[in-house]
């Protein structure tokens, strides 16, 4: 697609659709296994931005949470206790969004 413009402004704003509607899918996990494809779309959102080591510290905190939150789920297999990874879900899916509001604000300021 290419570029729209933004109607009402005294200077006409150009901004990249496909970015708006890569932010509007809304990244979420439920389990650890899906964060495989989640951290994919977030690389290649990534690699549009370029390098920035502070972008790619918070993706690989994620993943921390993610190995975390693998390791409660094999313990709730364990125990039977099903509530256990709610919060830390929770707390992923936090950071998710986070880190996808400043991939859209750094992919609309280059």
């Amino acid at each position: 697609m290419s570029p729209k413009i933004a109607i009402g402004t005294s200077v006409p704003i150009f901004f990249d659709i496909n970015i708006i509607l890569c932010y509007n899918n809304n990244m979420k996990i439920q389990h650890a296994i899906d964060w495989n494809q989640v951290s994919i779309d977030l690389s290649s959102q990534m690699k549009d931005i370029g390098y920035n080591p502070d972008l790619v510290r918070m993706h690989l905190n994620i993943g921390k949470m993610v190995t975390e939150l693998s390791k409660l789920e094999v313990t709730m297999r364990r125990t039977g206790k099903y509530s256990m990874i709610d919060d830390k879900v929770i707390a992923i899916n936090k950071a998710i969004d986070h880190f996808e509001k400043l991939l859209l604000m750094a992919n609309l300021m280059k």
